[in-house]
């Protein structure tokens, strides 16, 4: 793989924040680089480490595998480790680990639009003793969540279908992919190297395998297999 170089413009904010002399070299290996003075620079000079390595990459350095590790720890978790988001990323792994496909709780996605319309729209949700006008607008505001519900949950449908494509690209490392039938035939597969195992028959304790699940959620986002967000990658390289 071809290795990428930071702008000279980035290496020269490095240099003067370091102070360090015209003399002094830099390692050309941004992986290099950033293990060498990751605890020395802040937030904007780190940055743009993100644009030419990848978390995979990153995961080499042990403070970085560190610091993902603590933000993974922190109360309350992170919103994107737990097992209602996960398993719009990862449906194959959450099915192969015992998960339901049938999810038993609304995704915070669709939570949220129905919190907007009961909250927002309109005025929000009226109580049961107001007028007639008040409860017409209640009625729209009932249809609206409803509507908006399902849209939310048909894009999330969508997007587990894409999911799928990509967890099974994941699993032929190397192989052709084929992209053809959205159905998982069961065997076993591999992200990365972790290899994952055969689907198991679904556990009736859902709440079980969600602990598990997200237990292998961190493990991906420690290695740089999970890493979600900008922001996640950026608070890899200030915490701690």
């Amino acid at each position: 793989m071809e290795v990428r170089h930071l702008h000279p413009e980035d290496l020269e904010r490095i240099r003067t924040y370091l102070s360090l002399s015209t003399e002094t070299l830099l390692p050309a290996d941004p992986l290099v680089l950033l293990s060498t003075y990751l605890h020395a620079l802040p937030r904007p000079l780190l940055e743009p480490f993100t644009e030419i390595t990848t978390p995979r990459q990153r995961a080499q350095l042990r403070p970085i595998k560190s610091r993902r590790l603590m933000y993974a720890s922190t109360t309350p978790t992170p919103a994107f480790l737990s097992a209602g988001a996960g398993r719009l990323r990862w449906p194959l792994l959450w099915e192969r680990m015992g998960g339901s496909s049938l999810p038993t709780t609304a995704s915070a996605g669709v939570q949220e639009e129905e919190t907007w319309v009961r909250d927002q729209f309109l005025g929000g949700l009226v109580e049961p003793s107001a007028g007639v006008a008040d409860k017409e607008v209640t009625q729209h505001v009932k249809k609206l969540g409803g509507l908006l519900r399902g849209f939310e949950e048909e894009r999330e449908m969508e997007q587990v279908r894409e999911r799928k494509r990509v967890e099974r690209q994941l699993d032929e490392v190397g192989e052709e992919f084929d992209s053809e039938s959205d159905e998982e035939d069961g065997v076993g597969g591999r992200i990365g190297n972790a290899i994952i195992g055969p689907r198991v028959t679904e556990d009736e304790d859902q709440e079980a395998v969600a602990r598990a699940f997200e237990r292998k959620l961190v493990e991906l986002f420690v290695d740089g297999l999970d890493v979600s967000s900008r922001t996640c990658k950026i608070r890899e390289l200030t915490i701690g």
